[in-house]
């Protein structure tokens, strides 16, 4: 039977194609996590976010900035809810402490860093240099795009290679796993977009290896610093390593977005 709605999530093509399809079957579309942008057109989950906005008939923004952004695009209405992913974060990591042992939790696997063997290396080798003189050890569960630049970059002995420079790969792990990594890191290296935002989340400073974010709210309170080029590393690095983080603003809502969306799209549907 014919739906009521085509919920969509986030930015991925998946997102994208969905609402695609529900708006040519005539099926209202409800997107969660509407209004982000990172101004970046570059990056193809802007395409998507945009795309997905537009074709949306309920769009339920996470955070202020998010609701502004829609309306400088003429789209009014949008609902303010908080992020879902920041529930997660919470009710996840709830019962985990945070560990004394200074340690750091690294994540690469966005094209413009890990596609380029040189450039590759090069955060590599800023991130090992940084962690050698710190006497950290980095965490780094490998993402299969990125495995494939390691594996044309160095030989089988890869692992013992960034192991030398107090880089730690590991397999990828589930996200309740990694979870465990931010929440007990005491700092986090990374270029994911999920990952930042779990990172204040789980009260933990954080590097984005980018030159742009989507989170920008995070930046602005300093939770997190952009760092756009490896030869930053080192200072980006050294201004928030055993930083506290202050979530009292509240950025992403107070852990009840679901129950807020799940009343809206009552409400809008009913």
């Amino acid at each position: 039977c014919k739906p009521d709605a085509v919920l969509v999530y986030g930015d991925t093509d998946s997102t994208l194609a969905g609402a695609q399809a529900a708006d040519k079957l005539g099926i209202p579309i409800i997107h969660i996590e509407a209004g982000l942008r990172s101004f970046d057109l570059e990056m193809p989950e802007e395409s998507n976010r945009i795309s997905t906005d537009k074709l949306s008939s309920i769009l339920v923004a996470p955070t202020i900035t998010a609701v502004k952004n829609l309306k400088n695009e003429g789209i009014f209405g949008a609902f303010l809810t908080g992020d879902i992913m920041h529930d997660n974060a919470l009710y996840f990591t709830n019962e985990i402490d945070s560990t004394s042992t200074p340690s750091v939790l690294l994540t690469m696997h966005r094209p413009s860093n890990v596609d380029s063997l040189s450039r590759l290396e090069s955060w590599i080798d800023a991130i090992g240099d940084w962690c050698l003189l710190k006497n950290v050890i980095a965490t780094f569960p490998v993402h299969p795009r990125t495995q494939k630049s390691i594996d044309a970059l160095y030989d089988s002995n890869w692992r013992q290679k960034l192991l030398d420079k107090n880089i730690k790969a590991i397999n990828p792990v589930g996200y309740v796993e990694l979870l465990k990594f931010v929440k007990t890191s005491t700092l986090v290296i990374t270029d994911s977009g999920g990952i930042q935002k779990e990172a204040y989340s789980c009260e933990t400073p954080s590097v984005v290896i980018r030159r742009n974010t989507e989170w920008v709210e995070l930046v602005d309170a300093g939770h997190t610093v952009l760092c756009s080029e490896p030869n930053e590393l080192h200072e980006c690095a050294e201004s928030q390593f055993g930083r506290g983080i202050d979530v009292s603003d509240r950025l992403y809502g107070d852990g009840n977005a679901a129950e807020d969306i799940l009343e809206i799209i009552s409400k809008n549907l009913s």
